[in-house]
């Protein structure tokens, strides 16, 4: 890591009282010695480094080929990679390796839905995984797929009491990963307040955006809920919408 600032030290000498003159009056001389160790890189600025024309970069400049609409961009500064899924090679593999020939098993097979930066200005990963989970001895699994609640009895339409997010999330699937694939998701603070068909489906990608992630509707919904902090959430309607098209022109249902 690259040094940064300064520091300052204070040295404490003590002298014998019986020191005579022969011993008074030396130098005390010292020095630092300061070593620096290259680091390893992430995965995630490794993918930065190497990236290719389908991982877009949302910083509002339009400099990359395909789009046609700068102002549909999310401009986040996030990376996102977008297209179909024969342009787009966003593997990853749990088990070390890195591309989907050599999975080991299709369980450890992931996608990157993009390179998200976090409050310390560092770049996190965001993952789906490839194939669908079937929980079959999930008490939350119904043979078809998962209610959003859990189960056809939970009424409450909020993320915070689903037990598909606080049973087969963040416990049962969380739980049978490698230990050191837990240690490496971070807790994140998830969006969890809905919106109005019209602000989510009837419009651009960019206004879907505004009104999933920038400007929700806080006020359907008590501020407990507001936010989630978890390790494994649902991915956003947005995080589909900017990763299915390049140029970002995508409307859901018009």
């Amino acid at each position: 890591m690259p040094l940064k600032g300064e520091s300052t030290y204070k040295l404490h000498l003590w002298v014998d009282s019986k020191a005579g003159n022969e011993t008074m009056h030396q130098t005390f001389k010292a020095g630092l010695s300061v070593k620096t160790y290259t680091r390893n890189k992430t995965l995630a600025e490794q993918i930065i480094e190497s990236k290719d024309k389908t991982l877009i970069y949302h910083d509002g400049k339009c400099d990359y080929e395909g789009q046609e609409n700068c102002t549909l961009e999310a401009g986040d500064y996030s990376y996102r990679y977008s297209g179909s899924s024969e342009t787009v090679k966003n593997y990853v593999c749990l088990d070390g390796t890195t591309t989907e020939e050599k999975c080991s098993s299709d369980e450890d097979l992931y996608q990157i839905i993009g390179l998200f930066k976090n409050n310390l200005n560092l770049y996190e990963m965001k993952l789906i995984k490839h194939s669908p989970y079937l929980g079959v001895d999930d008490v939350n699994w119904t043979g078809r797929g998962y209610y959003w609640g859990g189960s056809q009895e939970n009424t409450k339409n909020t993320w915070k009491d689903s037990t598909l997010n606080t049973i087969t999330l963040n416990q049962n699937y969380y739980n049978n990963l490698l230990h050191y694939i837990q240690k490496l998701i971070t807790i994140h603070s998830y969006i969890t307040v809905g919106n109005t068909s019209g602000n989510l489906y009837y419009t651009n990608v960019y206004e879907v955006y505004k009104n999933e992630i920038i400007n929700p509707d806080f006020d359907s919904i008590s501020e407990d809920y507001w936010f989630y902090k978890d390790r494994i959430g649902l991915m956003y309607i947005t995080d589909y919408m900017y990763g299915t098209t390049a140029n970002n022109s995508i409307q859901f249902w018009k």
